[in-house]
């Protein structure tokens, strides 16, 4: 078996709701890989972290070391270069190379398209993971969707017929579609609705605790999913794993295995299209219950945290290791 390192920069699949490092699935791999969190100053600084030798590397994460360069108001350029001298200072650049880019899509013009440049260019990269790939944009083949997946949260779930609301959102006010969806949904008439847009982000006052938050998701037919401060939010696979249904705008970006517009979630462009598909499927509750079966099916075979994990686990065997 092949073993390599697997560099940890961090953001989004390191954050504790996802728990990607802490089920039975890396357990029975974990000897694959010898992990190191590398701060975002060894990037910057271009350290030496002693690597051994290996047969491959894999930077899981660069998202949180981006944001801190551009907080010191560092140009795409600039980070990219910092990149490429910490890893020709650290790899062999003939090292087969895997990267996990988690950046948001408004970042991918003035940064992740530097960074994928950088890797293809000047390494031997073989594999790069994009969060938020978007159908409106040509990528390399080397290119793939890794969208943001979820624990298993369907003891929360509960039969339609026993649910409070018709429509639930509760959220901040990271994007603009929030607000500006929300007020047409309010006039929905003979729905019942739990809607609020919040300020403050996570410091907020009004963010509710995780459980009473997924809670409240699992007691709507249907929960609206925005943008944030991306595309690929954590809310979406939530949805579907408290057995909701998921109500989003035709968003330009790519998830593999994704639901189906009135199959397993609703899709629309105008808040009209949005109403109509809710009412039909209100009036329809046989066809809101298959729906709602079918969201879930497709969460637990494609979604989940492990699941994720063993997509990830296909492309460095196959990609990184010739298969092994």
């Amino acid at each position: 078996m092949k073993k390599g390192h697997l560099l940890v920069g961090g953001a989004y699949f390191t954050d504790e709701r996802l728990e990607f490092f802490d089920h039975p699935l890396h357990e029975e791999n974990k000897d694959r890989f010898m992990m190191q969190t590398i701060h975002w100053e060894d990037v910057v600084n271009g350290r030496d972290v002693h690597l051994e030798e290996s047969d491959f590397i894999f930077i899981f994460g660069m998202k949180t070391w981006t944001r801190k360069m551009r907080k010191r108001r560092m140009k795409a350029r600039e980070v990219a270069s910092k990149l490429a001298r910490f890893l020709k200072i650290n790899i062999n650049p003939k090292t087969p190379l895997g990267m996990l880019d988690d950046l948001n899509a408004c970042d991918e013009d003035p940064y992740g398209e530097g960074l994928r440049d950088m890797a293809f260019g000047e390494f031997n990269c073989k594999t790069f993971l994009l969060r938020e790939y978007l159908t409106n944009r040509s990528y390399d083949p080397r290119v793939h969707p890794f969208s943001i997946c979820c624990l298993d949260y369907t003891e929360f779930a509960k039969a339609n017929a026993d649910k409070k609301n018709d429509i639930y959102f509760w959220g901040d006010n990271s994007s603009d579609d929030r607000n500006k969806i929300l007020s047409k949904v309010d006039r929905f008439d003979g729905l019942t609705k739990e809607l609020k847009v919040y300020k403050g982000g996570e410091r907020s006052p009004d963010k509710l605790p995780r459980d009473e938050f997924l809670k409240k998701m699992a007691d709507a037919k249907i929960c609206l999913c925005f943008s944030g401060h991306g595309y690929c939010t954590f809310r979406f696979q939530e949805t579907a794993s408290v057995g909701s249904i998921i109500a989003q705008p035709r968003y330009p970006f790519v998830v593999r295995n994704d639901y189906v517009d009135m199959e397993s979630c609703i899709r629309y462009d105008k808040a009209d299209e949005l109403e109509q598909k809710v009412r039909h499927l209100l009036s329809n509750p046989d066809e809101l219950d298959a729906m709602r079966q079918k969201s879930m099916d497709n969460f637990l075979e494609n979604h989940t945290t492990q699941a994720r994990y063993k997509q990830f686990l296909e492309h460095v065997k196959e990609d990184l290791c010739d298969g092994e």
